[in-house]
Formats: structure tokens, C-alpha cells, sequence
């Protein structure tokens, strides 16, 4: 078989870029290990200096993963790639790649873009099959031009997939951070499902996975929980999915095996999916944090999100969490189009009546319209426009650089006038937050001095 080398980006943009394990590039890896392929990872994570130092091994074949903050990185790499390697294949995946594939071939020097799962692509690949014939690509031609290739099916049974290739990473480097009282815990992330059956306007997964949503069993996330907490030495569990509390019955087993294993964990959540039950059951196993998107409090925001939640059930859920002693971190979107000082007035009293009065922590996220979402292919629908010639570096939500950068500028004084205010409004709680917790962890970088969020 052809040789493959996976490539993990820096992601320079982020207070750290090892808190959370490049999993997708994991389970490539197993699942081309698990067939008899030739394949390598290079971990390129907190790399600062230019790409052309980069000291890359040669391959058959070179797996790049991207968001929307490397496309210049991408673009960059790829041109020194071909520089070194001309005969090597280059092939892009990850979110980027699916929602702007066209962008990517005009822009960059990689041979094909991947547009849905890479396990099978890549395995085709590396058994020497020819780009025109792999589902799920689209490639440059002799002539340079872009090729489309029928989608490639999605993997039904998620359960088949052998687990992540957790061992191959530097774990010395890598953990995000398990609040317990008053200790830090180096917590491992784990991700139980793929998709989402939600549709919310600013969010791109519905393009990336196509709506298709499948779970893993109770039985296969214990085996990685297991895996994490052994020998690897992590201390809790941080489950990364958008929605694990979607599933009552497959969460009552999931909580089960948790408190068996008392273990701290943490999680994400919906409002909607929130009731007494599942947070005492949450609770009693060993769940430290609830992290939800409450995005805004006012209704028509929420419904311009296609949230599909109201400022009742938010009120609801906080409260809830209050009662039966579960720590909540709510996150907030900033500067979503038709955003108002009115509309910001409501979820500035919500802030202080449901986050900081009832001790819980939040977060501000700048809104940018993601490729993919529907903000993004529909601007004008939302009021707003859209400069796509632009660099995409400067496209992120939050971290270590500030505010993010916007594609619409018509109200940028006021979001940031807006999260000014918002922050005001959570009395600073976050910030001290992440400073007391992040900086304990051992060989942890301290948090960068200035913005914070």
C-alpha cells in the first residue's frame, strides 16, 4: 500500500491548541492501521514559526485536516508540499474542506478535497485506486479543473470503527481541564456520535454531516473512558459532542458506567433535552460541568437561529441545574445579524439573573457566519454580506487574539460594545475561571495576559 502521513494543523488562533485531541485525525489513523495501511501522524499543535521550516517526511500521500482558520496555513503548506514532494498526493478533509471544496482547489495546491468521511477515501487511496474513481472526492484534473465525484455513503454503524488512536499523541501535551472543587483535573475528550439533528442557522454541521445523526453504544465509549483513564493517566472525561443528553435512555447507561468508574466528566447539552431526572442522574455519577448554548435571551433572536428553544425553557434548565447542585456554563453568541441593544438588554438581564446569580460560569462567542451554515450560504437573507475574496485567518469565534474577525463589518463598533457590556455582566467570573484552573495543570502554558474570554 502507499504510504499516508496525517497532518494536525497549529492552531495559533487559541489560548492552546492541544486542550482537545484531534479526533478525527485518530480515528483515520485506527481505522487505515485496523486495514493494513502504511500510515504516520505528524502533529504539527503549537507550532509558531513560518511552514516553510517545517521538517515533513516524505509520503505517498498527505492528509491534511483543516477548519476555516487554516486555510492560509492549508494554502501555505500545500505549496511547499508539492515544492518537496511533487508526485505525493495532497488531500484536504475536515470541516473546511467539505462546506468550500471549490475555494480550496482554486486556492491552495492539493491535488482533491475530501467531502464527506475520510476512513474509506483515504483507505482507497492508499490501496492505489485512481481519483476519479473514489467517492466522496473532488479533484483538479490535468487541465486544473475541479472533478466532483459521487458523495461517499456514511458509515451507519459507528460502533465497527476500531477507537481512536488515543497512544499515538504526545500525552504529556495534550488535556483539557476538569474543574472538581477546587482542583484541576487533566481531563481526556471523547466523542460518542456524528451529526447533529438540529439545523440551527449559524452552524455548520448539518452541511459537514449531512444531517445523518448515529450513536455510539454505551459499550464502545467505556472502552475509550477505560482507555483514557488507564494507563494514559487522564483524571476525567470531557464528551465533546454538541448534544450527549439527546438520548435519555442511552444517557441512563452512560451515567451508569460513570459512577462505577468515579471518574469526574463533562459534557454538553441542549436546554430542551434538560429535565430534573437527567440532571440528578448526571449529577450522582460524577458530572462536574454542563456546558449549554443559550445563545441569547430574546425570542427573536433565537428564533432568527433557528434554535428551536425559548427564554422560558433556558430559564427553566439554569434553574434546574441550580436545584439539583449541577455546575452550568452557558455560552453566549454575540452579534448575531439583527442583533439590537434591545435584544442584548434581554440576555444582559439573563446573565445576571440565571448565570451569576445562580453561581454558574459564561462564555461570549463573536458570531461569524461559518462556512456551511446558513448564514453563510444565505447572507442576504440575514441582512448582511459577505466578503468571500477574504482571508479566512482571522475567522474564529473566540481565543487568544481577541474578538474574532467578521466577513460583515456594518456593526462591528457595536458588538463590541455589546461584549463589553455582556462581560461587564458576568462580573469577570470566567476570566479568574480559566486563569485559576488552566494554569494548574501540570506543564501547562499560562494564560496569555490581555483578552481573555
Amino acid at each position: 500500500m502507499k504510504k499516508i502521513l496525517l497532518i494536525q494543523l497549529p492552531t495559533p488562533q487559541l489560548f492552546s491548541d492541544t486542550d482537545y485531541f484531534p479526533l478525527g485525525l485518530l480515528y483515520l489513523h485506527s481505522y487505515l492501521v485496523s486495514h493494513g495501511a502504511a500510515v504516520s501522524f505528524l502533529d504539527l499543535s503549537g507550532r509558531t514559526d513560518d511552514v516553510e521550516n517545517w521538517a515533513i517526511p516524505e509520503a505517498d500521500i498527505y492528509g491534511i485536516t483543516c477548519t476555516v482558520v487554516h486555510d492560509s496555513l492549508l494554502r501555505r503548506l500545500s505549496f511547499v508540499l508539492k515544492e518537496r514532494y511533487p508526485e505525493a498526493l495532497v488531500i484536504a478533509g475536515g470541516a473546511h474542506a467539505i462546506t468550500l471544496p471549490s475555494h480550496l482547489l482554486r486556492t491552495t495546491a492539493v491535488d482533491a478535497v475530501c467531502t464527506g468521511e475520510g476512513e474509506r477515501m483515504l483507505l482507497s487511496l492508499a490501496q492505489g485506486n485512481s481519483l476519479p474513481f473514489i467517492e466522496g472526492l473532488v479533484w483538479k484534473d490535468r487541465s486544473g479543473n475541479p472533478r466532483c465525484n459521487a458523495s461517499v455513503p456514511v458509515i451507519g454503524d459507528i460502533d465497527t470503527l476500531p477507537l481512536p488512536s488515543y497512544r499515538i499523541l504526545d500525552t504529556n501535551r495534550y488535556g483539557c481541564v476538569i474543574s472538581y472543587g477546587n482542583m484541576a483535573l487533566r481531563g481526556g475528550t471523547v466523542i460518542t456520535s456524528r451529526g447533529c439533528p438540529f439545523h440551527c442557522s449559524f452552524c455548520a454541521s448539518p452541511a459537514i454531516t449531512r444531517r445523518k445523526f448515529r450513536l455510539n453504544s454505551v459499550a464502545y465509549i467505556m472502552e475509550m473512558v477505560d482507555m483514557l483513564s488507564g494507563d494514559l493517566g487522564y483524571e476525567g472525561i470531557l464528551f465533546v459532542d454538541d448534544i450527549l443528553t439527546i438520548n435519555e435512555d442511552r444517557l441512563s447507561l452512560l451515567c451508569k458506567e460513570m459512577k462505577k468508574r468515579s471518574l469526574p466528566w463533562s459534557a454538553l447539552g441542549r436546554v430542551d433535552c434538560m429535565n430534573e431526572k437527567v440532571l440528578t442522574m448526571m449529577k450522582d455519577s460524577g458530572c462536574v460541568q454542563l456546558t449549554v448554548g443559550i445563545e441569547s435571551a430574546s425570542v427573536g433572536m433565537l428564533n432568527k437561529m433557528r434554535k428551536g428553544i425559548t427564554p422560558k425553557q433556558q430559564a427553566d434548565a439554569m434553574l434546574l441545574a441550580h436545584k439539583v447542585g449541577l455546575p452550568v456554563k452557558a455560552c453566549f453568541i454575540v452579534g448575531f445579524p439583527g442583533e439590537t441593544d434591545a435584544t442584548i438588554a434581554e440576555t444582559e438581564e439573563f446573565i445576571r439573573k440565571y448565570v451569576v446569580a445562580l453561581g454558574f460560569y459564561g462564555t461570549l462567542n463573536t458570531f461569524v457566519p461559518l462556512p456551511g451554515s446558513d448564514v453563510f450560504n444565505n447572507p442576504s437573507a440575514y441582512g448582511i454580506s459577505i466578503d468571500a475574496e477574504k482571508a479566512f485567518d482571522s475567522y474564529f469565534i473566540a481565543g487568544a487574539a481577541g474578538i474574532g474577525g467578521y466577513f460583515h463589518r456594518e456593526n462591528e463598533g457595536d458588538v463590541r460594545k455589546w461584549v463589553d457590556l455582556l462581560r461587564g455582566a458576568l462580573q469577570g467570573q470566567l476570566t479568574y475561571y480559566r486563569m485559576q484552573y488552566r494554569t494548574q495543570l501540570p506543564g501547562a502554558s499560562p494564560v496569555p495576559q490581555g483578552d481573555r474570554r
